[in-house]
């Protein structure tokens, strides 16, 4: 922070401040409260009336409070004490405005122009599960006149740069901060469980949010209902106030477990109360950073989230917790029943939860990272331009998406940037979906496979728009990316998403691009060890793909939907594949092998899903040997989804591959896979256990593995169960971006 004399002088601005014990109400408080007193002068201003958060109680932590008791911020009321906060922040000379809730900001943000105030803050800390278009409009007009937003998550981050189309340099995540639990107020857990009727050997299961559609308390008590049938000496106590009228408890009757279901309303002691449950349970439709969530995994126990908002950057899947889909009554069930049934378990995710909370979420990092934003507002964004020379949307698309979005936040910012060339209008996909996410895009215009002039447009782009990283991802981009790049002085890094080697010129294009990545690349990804073997290994990097495996979670809606739309009966056995419809991906050798089984056995059908040059061949096949209503062509498809969720086995008859992300994908979905043992394929597929491998070429193994997997549904299930836990297990997301998180810093720290 620079030295001054002056303390910094700061407003915090809030909707009420009736209830301190709330999430935002509370951070507020703790916030001004520890944040040093000799650097700043805070204070607390209010558009309600002060309720329970008394005066002396903001003043004994050396604040100021004002109240600017507003009813509608766009009446009377509004207008009269927006102008007695203009006066007020004139004569304060304040520096700083931070807003928090959605009239404050739009208020605050407007009367701080108007006042002239430096610098204006405004904080997001939900997932706006509230918000109407005029409340994304609002947002949009007084973005221009903030100076910085803060979210408390990465996952509020991430929406509204999508819906408000900010610049993510503008957009910081601060984690909520916790510490441990004061232990000057006396409480006995045996005391506490007695008091409930909570016998010795019960398991106590607890859910701490006020009772409101939001929070999810009706999805608990159904999964909650079969866990009682189960174990009788398990109870659920909700911690909360009732905004719904007692429509819990009747419902809790009519489930028939009210017995076991305690409602204690609300609590001021309810952090004390953790310590005497044993599991922790929050699933909530939408959320922020969950203060609940923190303070279960200060409590030591461990927690049962929905995967919405903030909640997975605290809970880690497998580790501290389990991660379900909002709306999962039986993931809920299946993750309560995980850790009922062992204690173990149970206690070791706990103890790994409170590590992580006391280590990574800390008061102090919080405070650190408020008063170095307040100190200085000079932004340091890494600027990524990711470059491809693009003709649909297949896996180094769907790679380099997932990237972008992703990692997209306060440290980097991602522009999407794709090969125009001058004769074709058609619309590029992946810059598409890039504007629908809210990221920059940026058109290369082109003429030809390897035009010259290229290379100088993107060395001028790369200089003007102070691109920091230049990440290619095919060879074109690789070829023209390292020559402008050179020229701009920006580090450029690679993915090679495998080699098709398809024509006798992409063969030579290709050639070229493996001399380019040896001589002219700092890194090089490569999805498998296999690719590239006489790279250096100061250059190779080895990242698998990764997918969200909760995406691609089976949705039955979308299965009956899709076979409907298509003809396809409930009872037939759906065998498909997704790709590039090209040379190396050989759909052909699937329709081989298939169609002896479809002439003999009219339940088996077949659905390709992709573009690409042998198309007409393959439609061709089909025709002629009079399968045409048996074998649909979709063409390219966004919503592979409803593809997955449809199929009954998957294929993949490959004759190069690196890691696929369709095969991935298609596991996660809990699809039994028939995969060429190919390129990178056999470490994601152990043969028999978590799919089938077959030689490529080899149709006469190809079918004979079919025609087990659709005589045996029970097989079908079991590798599909493998598959998904394997995959979610070891290609994680997470990880992959991580991973290329250190190859960013690599570079830029070669840079120096």
């Amino acid at each position: 922070m620079n030295v001054r004399e002056e303390k910094i002088k700061v407003v915090f601005l809030t909707d009420c401040l009736a209830d301190l014990a709330g999430g935002a109400e509370r951070q507020i408080f703790e916030l001004a409260k520890r944040l040093n007193k000799e650097k700043f002068s805070i204070t607390i201003a209010s558009l309600e009336s002060v309720g329970k958060a008394s005066p002396e109680l903001i003043r004994s932590i050396s604040c100021r409070l004002e109240t600017f008791p507003v009813k509608r911020i766009y009446g009377f009321s509004g207008l009269l004490e927006g102008f007695r906060f203009v006066r007020f922040l004139k004569k304060m000379r304040i520096e700083i405005l931070m807003t928090y809730h959605f009239s404050s900001d739009i208020w605050g943000t407007v009367m701080a122009k108007m006042a002239g105030v430096p610098v204006i803050i405004s904080n997001r800390r939900d997932m706006g599960f509230w918000r109407k278009k005029r409340h994304i409009l609002a947002y949009k007009i007084i973005n221009r006149y903030v100076t910085r937003i803060i979210v408390n998550a990465k996952a509020i981050k991430t929406l509204i740069l999508r819906e408000e189309c900010l610049d993510g340099r503008k957009v910081t995540v601060v984690h909520n901060g916790i510490d441990l639990l004061e232990s000057d107020v006396k409480f006995s857990v045996t005391e506490f469980r007695n008091e409930l009727g909570i016998k010795k050997n019960d398991t106590l299961i607890a859910h701490v949010a006020n009772i409101k559609p939001v929070k999810g308390h009706e999805y608990l008590l159904k999964a909650f209902a079969d866990i009682a049938a189960r174990h009788s000496n398990v109870k659920l106590i909700l911690i909360g106030e009732d905004k719904l009228d007692g429509k819990m408890q009747d419902f809790a009757e009519q489930l028939g477990i009210k017995g076991n279901v305690l409602f204690l309303g609300r609590r001021e002691d309810a952090r004390f109360l953790l310590r005497a449950a044993d599991i922790c349970v929050l699933p909530s439709l939408s959320e922020g950073m969950s203060n609940a969530i923190m303070e279960y995994m200060e409590a030591g126990k461990p927690v049962i989230a929905t995967n919405v908002g903030g909640n997975p950057e605290l809970i880690e899947d497998g580790v501290n917790g389990f991660l379900v889909e909002k709306g999962d009554i039986e993931g809920l069930k299946y993750a309560l029943l995980a850790l009922l049934e062992d204690k173990e378990k149970s206690a070791a995710m706990g103890k790994k939860g409170q590590e992580r909370i006391l280590g990574e979420f800390s008061t102090e990092k919080m405070l650190k990272d408020y008063e170095n934003i307040f100190g200085s507002f000079e932004l340091d964004t890494r600027r990524i331009l990711h470059l491809i020379s693009s003709s649909g949307y297949f896996g180094a698309e769907s790679i380099l998406m997932t990237l972008a979005r992703n990692i997209h936040d306060g440290e980097y910012i991602s522009i999407v940037g794709a090969f125009k060339d001058y004769r074709d209008n058609s619309e590029i996909k992946v810059i598409e979906l890039a504007r629908e996410s809210g990221i920059q895009t940026y058109m290369l215009k082109c003429c030809g496979r390897m035009d010259i002039f290229a290379i100088f447009r993107l060395r001028r782009y790369l200089k003007q728009n102070r691109v920091d990283i230049l990440h290619t991802h095919n060879y074109k981009s690789d070829i023209i990316g390292a020559l402008a790049a050179r020229m701009a002085g920006v580090p450029i890094v690679a993915t090679a998403h495998g080699f098709t080697d398809m024509t006798s010129s992409v063969s030579f294009y290709e050639k070229l691009d493996r001399l380019f990545l040896r001589m002219l690349f700092r890194r090089v990804v490569v999805v498998t060890e296999k690719m590239l073997p006489g790279l250096s290994q100061k250059v190779k990097r080895v990242i698998p793909n990764g997918i969200d495996a909760g995406q691609f979670t089976r949705n039955e809606e979308k299965r009956k939907l899709f076979r409907k739309e298509h003809n396809i009966n409930e009872g037939d056995v759906l065998i498909g594949t997704i790709g590039r419809l090209s040379r190396e991906k050989n759909q052909k050798m699937l329709l081989e092998a298939l169609y002896p089984m479809m002439r003999d056995n009219e339940l088996v059908k077949a659905v390709i899903v992709g573009g690409g040059p042998k198309e007409d061949e393959l439609k061709q096949f089909g025709e002629s040997r009079h399968l045409s209503d048996r074998i649909l062509f979709t063409g390219i498809m966004t919503d592979t989804v409803s593809v997955y969720s449809s199929l009954d086995i998957f294929v993949l008859t490959s004759l190069t591959e690196g890691v696929p992300l369709t095969v991935l994908e298609a596991m996660a979905s809990k699809l039994p896979v028939v995969a060429t043992r190919v390129g990178g394929i056999p470490q994601i597929i152990e043969d028999g256990r978590t799919g089938l491998l077959i030689d490529a070429q080899d149709t006469e193994a190809l079918r004979a593995k079919i025609g087990q997997l659709i005589q045996d549904p029970a097989k079908r299930r079991q590798l599909g169960d493998a598959a998904q836990a394997f995959v979610i297990a070891n290609y994680s997301l997470q990880r992959m971006c991580n991973a290329y998180r250190e190859v960013y810093e690599e570079v830029l720290l070669a840079k120096k």
